[in-house]
């Protein structure tokens, strides 16, 4: 997914509870509960997932589910 101004999105699905944070689009995300399923920036995706917080639920992740 695109938006106008061009910031990429991924859906994951949250593992872990997840803390309020600023995304790269400069916009606010979570808190976050086990379960949930979000759609994020592709970069805060990438790095929920490679903490182990969250897995891809859509192709555009590099480890699809």
């Amino acid at each position: 997914m695109t938006t106008d101004d061009e910031t990429e999105y991924d859906t994951v699905k949250i593992l872990n509870e997840t803390p309020e944070f600023r995304g790269t689009d400069l916009d606010v995300y979570g808190p976050f509960e086990e379960g949930d399923e979000v759609e994020v920036p592709k970069d805060n995706a990438e790095i929920l997932v490679n903490r182990g917080n969250a897995e891809y639920l859509n192709d555009g992740g590099e480890n699809p589910q």
